[in-house]
């Protein structure tokens, strides 16, 4: 008993792994949208992308036209808990 729980303990990990494998590729592409923003001169750097919610960005790639009030105090997203 103790040999199979050895040899299959280290599943108990996989779906953890699985998830942050597929977030990484989510980023990346988000990543790469934010980079056309910039080229599009839509916002300023792609790190911009991190203070706006999804329907924010989505909205973005969509018009290619944001109000850059959001991202210009992104510390007031902090103050309220609304940190994305």
């Amino acid at each position: 008993m103790i040999d199979l729980l050895r040899q299959f303990i280290g599943y108990r990990e996989y779906p953890k792994y699985g998830i942050v494998r597929r977030y990484f590729v989510y980023k990346q592409a988000l990543l790469k949208e934010a980079e056309q923003l910039v080229q599009a001169g839509v916002i300023r750097e792609t790190e911009d992308m991190y203070y706006l919610t999804f329907a924010e960005l989505h909205e973005a790639v969509r018009t290619n036209k944001l109000d850059y009030r959001i991202i210009s105090t992104p510390h007031s997203r902090e103050w309220d808990g609304r940190v994305y």
